[in-house]
């Protein structure tokens, strides 16, 4: 492994922190920061192609709450675990990291992030990412699509 191969997957694991606080911390912008202008995002029950719908996807919750059964969480926080970050060419990675999400109801759900990433001008951003969720509790603050 190189030093710039070791600076590029600390700069991924740095996108993903980013993308996991920015999303809990409801700060849009640094969001925004995250994603590629064409990304793509899949997870149960959405499908979001392009950064701008990406992120008013993600956050129509967030900024007009809908009607809902469920309790809205008092906070929430995505935790990273296990992830494996391999190279495809000087710009390009693809990455699997498992995840979990942590209410006040307890373990809410968890799965894994499956990403291609790409390197721009601005430095790493996801290009690509499916979210498979391999648990979700029945108390789930989110409608998961499940």
């Amino acid at each position: 492994m190189t030093v710039e191969e070791l600076l590029a997957r600390e700069e991924i694991r740095h996108l993903m922190a980013v993308y996991n606080t920015a999303g809990d911390g409801g700060r849009r912008e640094e969001f925004h920061s995250v994603f590629c202008e064409d990304a793509v995002l899949i997870a149960p029950g959405i499908n979001l192609e392009g950064r701008e719908n990406i992120v008013d996807g993600l956050f129509a919750g967030v900024d007009t709450p809908q009607p809902t059964t469920r309790a809205k969480p008092k906070f929430v926080r995505h935790n990273l675990t296990t992830s494996k970050i391999t190279f495809t060419s000087a710009t390009t990675a693809v990455g699997r990291t498992y995840f979990m999400v942590v209410t006040d109801a307890g373990l809410d759900h968890c799965g894994v992030y499956s990403d291609q990433f790409r390197k721009d001008d601005d430095g790493w951003k996801i290009a690509h990412r499916v979210v498979r969720s391999d648990y979700v509790s029945a108390d789930s603050r989110f409608d998961l699509g499940q």
